[in-house]
């Protein structure tokens, strides 16, 4: 889903930045908003509207007021912000967001991380190494915002329901298995670098 506007934009940045801020992790806040993770990131990066009910809940939530987020007044004064000054902190909005990674691009970089070559579901039946690369990418796909499990289950050929559950049996198993909490955030940092750098590098 694309951007809904520069002022929503700017509102979900400045969200972002106060929670980040403040140390307040993105499951905290579903919990406390009831909106999923995963609808939240979306919300925090720009790519679904943000409603006034769902605005006052994340707002309540992050111990943030709307003149903390909303562009149309300055908070140090109380006067209003000019319209130049509200289009260049819009366009330093637009500067910060996130690149477009698509998810054939996502799967790609986690295969050559991997060492493979493919890892949908013709391939993975029997190789343990594409099943345990698959279940990295769905780890990993929360961090990616323009990428979601569905759309990355879906172009593995592989059942949503089934790679849920394989996740969640290795992020358990990583709660009790130091090497393998500290494989994950290897990968995680080397996929999120690369996908990063290559969208970068298109867009340039």
């Amino acid at each position: 889903m694309n951007s809904k506007g520069p002022i929503n934009n700017f509102i979900c940045k400045n969200i972002r930045q106060i929670r980040v801020g403040k140390g307040i992790k993105v499951l905290d806040i579903a919990k406390k908003t009831g909106i999923p993770a995963s609808s939240y990131s979306c919300l925090e990066w720009g790519r679904y509207k943000l409603n006034l009910d769902n605005l006052f809940r994340i707002l309540h939530a992050i111990g943030a007021e709307i003149t903390d987020v909303w562009p149309m007044a300055d908070n140090r004064s109380g006067e209003r912000v000019t319209n130049e000054q509200i289009e260049r902190i819009l366009r330093k909005s637009e500067e910060l967001r996130p690149p477009e990674v698509s998810v054939d691009d996502y799967i790609g970089t986690v295969c050559r991380i991997s060492g493979i070559e493919r890892m949908d579901r013709a391939v993975a039946r029997n190789s343990k190494q594409i099943r345990e690369a698959q279940v990295m990418a769905a780890i990993i796909v929360k961090d990616i915002p323009q990428i979601t499990l569905t759309s990355l289950s879906h172009r593995l050929d592989v059942n949503i329901s089934s790679l849920s559950h394989r996740t969640r049996r290795m992020l358990l198993q990583a709660r009790h298995d130091e090497a393998l909490r500290m494989k994950i955030d290897q990968m995680r940092r080397e996929v999120l670098s690369q996908v990063q750098g290559e969208a970068l590098r298109k867009a340039s």
